[in-house]
């Protein structure tokens, strides 16, 4: 994504499933940072309020391109 304050890129290196996969970076502003390391779906069940779930599977993705 480009602005007039720069570049934006996101990465996915699917090597998890999860959001932990994701990394952005301003280019020319220092490295890459993981802004959803930890996120995603929580899910409720009886014992655990906050359960990750145990696996996830990437269904379909995308690229879209914008020109500023």
């Amino acid at each position: 994504m480009r602005a007039v304050d720069g570049k934006l890129t996101w990465t996915v290196t699917p090597r998890t499933g999860r959001w932990d996969d994701i990394t952005a970076q301003w280019a020319g502003r220092g490295g890459a940072v993981r802004p959803c390391v930890d996120g995603g779906v929580w899910l409720q069940d009886g014992s655990n309020p906050l359960a990750k779930p145990t696996k996830a599977e990437l269904l379909s993705a995308t690229k879209q391109a914008t020109i500023w």
